[in-house]
């Protein structure tokens, strides 16, 4: 399958050791949230993946430390995208949903 890609922006949102899992999924951006809350920044994201896990909700909420490298820039190419109406990816690692957790943005695709 050729995919086409416009950028590839990978976020290193995730530190070396805070993972183990490598189970990546692809969603579509819903709404973005620019703004911060206990120190996190927020996308509300529509589930479109095979979900090995327990994250089957409609919606899933991804979080990104606001510390993370570039992140204001990431979000704003993110937001400026999809405004324009480029199909937006996320690149997930969803470990953690089995546990209640959240799902961690890897990286960032559009086309």
């Amino acid at each position: 399958m050729k995919r086409q890609l416009a950028a590839i922006i990978v976020a290193g949102l995730l530190s070396a050791n805070s993972y183990a899992a490598e189970y990546s999924g692809w969603t579509s951006i819903e709404q973005i949230s620019l703004g911060w809350g206990s120190k996190r920044v927020n996308l509300m994201l529509k589930d479109e993946m095979p979900d090995p896990l327990d994250c089957s909700d409609a919606n899933s909420m991804v979080q990104a430390d606001e510390n993370a490298p570039n992140l204001d820039h990431i979000l704003s190419i993110a937001l400026t995208a999809h405004s324009a109406g480029k199909e937006v990816n996320l690149v997930i690692d969803d470990e953690n949903c089995s546990a209640g957790g959240n799902i961690r943005l890897l990286s960032l695709l559009i086309r």
